[in-house]
């Protein structure tokens, strides 16, 4: 399941059509947000900005291509700058087989080695930002119980939404995510979720997630400006602001690219 994945993040055919919405179950509603339609490829540049308690800022420029191969979500990212990142390497894929866990490589190129990211890291932070690896990665609904709560009306962003809860299935999924549960706020209209609360498995711990920016880019509904931010308890301690741009859809990435001898020889 891709909806959390940094690349392809709420990417969803505006073709979708969802009736007697009023019926439907949480489970069905992610369903929908599951089977979207999305493009074949995806190469787009980030600039992701972290902001910490004090309001000093930190950015980070990267590339990205996503592609997906034989039904399986490959994602790879490249840090650009700055200099002490730069040649930072990540490497992702979201398999289709739910029986399969999905994998994740790290290339550091001052270690000039390529890390495999343990399922039990899932919960750790991705290179100092509020997004973890499980953030990036995707997800299968066979992991979750889903239950449908009162819809809410965001006014900030003139959008009814259908708050679902996600609780994940096993002890083990909570502890390697690091959150108990979260509730997502799905548009009523678009089936995208925009709005996202995760509750932390420390004590008074959040993580906010939240759609600023929202295109229609060659048929398709992308979040083009994401903000996710650390609370504890009513204090914000850190927060992370990503926008993508310059996104080109559909067009040919070599299979070479999602590998990680390719995570090494990029930069």
């Amino acid at each position: 399941m891709r909806y959390f994945t940094l690349l392809v993040l709420i990417l969803l055919n505006s073709s979708v059509i969802f009736s007697n919405s009023v019926n439907l179950t949480a489970n069905e509603i992610m369903d929908q947000v599951d089977q979207r339609s999305v493009p074949d490829t995806m190469t787009a540049q980030i600039r992701l900005t972290l902001i910490n308690k004090k309001n000093r800022k930190r950015v980070r420029h990267l590339m990205t291509y996503a592609k997906e191969i034989d039904q399986d979500d490959y994602q790879v990212l490249f840090f650009r700058s700055p200099a002490d990142v730069k040649g930072t390497g990540f490497l992702t894929i979201d398999y289709n087989d739910p029986q399969r866990d999905n994998a994740q490589w790290l290339y550091l190129p001052a270690l000039q080695k390529v890390k495999r990211i343990a399922t039990t890291d899932q919960h750790r932070d991705f290179i100092g930002s509020d997004f973890s690896y499980a953030d990036i990665s995707g997800f299968e609904l066979d992991d979750y119980q889903f239950n449908r709560l009162s819809d809410v009306t965001i006014k900030s962003k003139n959008m009814n939404t259908y708050q679902i809860e996600a609780v994940p299935n096993s002890d083990a999924l909570i502890k390697s995510l690091g959150y108990q549960r979260v509730l997502l706020f799905v548009d009523s209209e678009s089936l995208m979720i925009v709005r996202a609360i995760y509750y932390l498995n420390k004590r008074n711990h959040r993580k906010l997630f939240d759609v600023k920016k929202l295109e229609q880019i060659d048929g398709y509904w992308l979040a083009t400006q994401l903000l996710m931010l650390s609370k504890e308890g009513s204090r914000t301690t850190h927060r992370s602001i990503l926008v993508q741009d310059q996104i080109v859809l559909n067009q040919a990435i070599p299979d070479h690219f999602f590998t990680t001898q390719y995570l090494k020889e990029r930069l």
